[in-house]
């Protein structure tokens, strides 16, 4: 069982999109972050766009998190990254979640301040990899 690490000095701002009810993984990504010392944020499942820009202007996080389950919500979660790209144009957002497992269409590519991880190994990474 690994320790909560010191304070790390770093924040994570982690929700899931409107209209995305699923928040159990969000809730284990949030807690891998507070074990390595992040201070964490996580106002839960179906987060409002407005509100999420809101909180990212409040809180200032390191780190916007992203959970997208569903594939039937793709046009909202677009519609995120891009309102957060063109609000705050040096955010780096991370993105896990069933919703882009499948997407071909290399979208997110768009997005280069944005990184979808697949798994916990992958999270692990990210987090050890992090300036």
């Amino acid at each position: 069982m690994r320790s909560i690490a010191e304070p790390s000095g770093k924040s994570l701002l982690l929700t899931c999109i409107d209209k995305e009810f699923h928040d159990l993984g969000a809730r284990m990504v949030v807690n891998l972050f507070e074990l390595h010392g992040w201070k964490t944020v996580f106002p839960g499942a179906n987060t409002p766009k407005k509100e999420v820009l809101d909180m990212i202007e409040i809180f200032k996080p390191d780190v916007v998190g992203i959970s997208f389950s569903l594939y039937i919500n793709y046009i909202r979660f677009f519609e995120l990254v891009e309102s957060i790209k063109l609000k705050f144009p040096d955010q780096p957002v991370l993105i896990g979640g069933q919703g882009l497992a499948n997407d071909m269409s290399n979208k997110l590519s768009n997005y280069p301040n944005a990184k979808y991880v697949r798994s916990m190994d992958e999270l692990e990474e990210y987090i050890n990899s992090y300036k």
